[in-house]
């Protein structure tokens, strides 16, 4: 099943979130992101390699 087009996916608990959501790097400074296949995947920047590469892998098999 794929997500439903320009939609934020929460994969915790598997909902969408509000459509007016929007990432803006100075009001999010904790945020970061990389783009799979047109996919954004956004990550608190704490976040080690290990971590993101467990999250990109869950996405990529979705």
């Amino acid at each position: 099943m794929l997500p439903e087009f320009n939609k934020w996916l929460n994969i915790i608990t598997f909902e969408y979130e509000p459509d007016d959501i929007e990432y803006d790097r100075e009001r999010n400074p904790d945020l970061t992101f990389i783009t799979i296949n047109n996919i954004h995947i956004y990550f608190h920047v704490e976040y080690d390699d290990e971590k993101k590469n467990k999250i990109i892998d869950y996405i990529n098999n979705l």
